[in-house]
């Protein structure tokens, strides 16, 4: 007889094979791990479409660790286990699809509105509680770094207009760290001056949004508390 899908063989001594169904348990664990052995095939496919549209004679502005989540995921995964990989692509395109400017105004935080009082507040970052971080600045340069060479860390920061006091968010580059000030180094494709930027004011593109947005938010309703008093 014919063997049909998801069923299994039985030999026994003397008789023809005879064909036994899988339980319900065996068919859904099989389902399973199928899809996530597609996933898995579809993001090698990728990888491998980036790197062949990758040109080799320009130097990537950051390593690929550098934008990847921070999970806590075994490396080697049990058959029937999400691949570490998956898992942190997943929460790549969760962060992305975030907007920090959006989540603020949400929460009362509008930096494009600005207004003559702000000049009289205490400084946000003195406020920053870095209990929200997901990892250390040691950390965050490291995953800069291409070997022993930095190359940089993608980020958001939030610049200010000099001559407005406007405020906006926009795509930067951590390159470097300065611990006496508690403030990093940032290059952008729109100036090419030096520019540092305190952590309250800047946020990684490997780091949740909504966390980051909490950590903002508390750091202004803390100065408003001590202003208050």
């Amino acid at each position: 007889c014919n063997k049909m899908a998801g069923e299994k063989v039985v030999k026994i001594p003397g008789t023809r094979p005879v064909a036994k169904e899988r339980s319900r348990p065996q068919r859904k664990l099989a389902s399973h791990i199928a899809a996530v052995r597609k996933r898995k095939n579809d993001l090698d496919k990728n990888e491998e479409t980036q790197k062949n549209n990758h040109n080799d004679s320009e130097e990537p502005l950051w390593p690929t660790k550098a934008i990847e989540p921070k999970v806590w995921v075994p490396y080697d995964n049990p058959p029937e286990g999400v691949p570490r990989r998956i898992v942190i692509e997943r929460k790549r395109r969760d962060f992305d699809a975030k907007d920090i400017t959006t989540l603020l105004a949400e929460q009362g935080i509008d930096y494009k509105k600005p207004s003559s009082k702000y000049e009289k507040y205490l400084p946000l970052e003195a406020f920053d509680d870095t209990e929200y971080d997901c990892r250390t600045p040691e950390e965050w340069l490291a995953l800069g770094k291409d070997g022993d060479k930095m190359l940089s860390v993608p980020a958001v920061g939030l610049f200010i207009e000099n001559s407005t006091g406007e405020g906006n968010w926009k795509d930067c580059r951590a390159v470097d760290y300065n611990a006496d000030a508690n403030t990093w180094k940032v290059e952008t494709d729109f100036t090419t001056e030096e520019i540092w930027l305190p952590r309250i004011n800047l946020m990684f593109k490997a780091e949740d949004p909504e966390i980051f947005c909490e950590r903002v938010v508390h750091a202004h309703r803390t100065r408003k508390e001590i202003e208050s008093i």
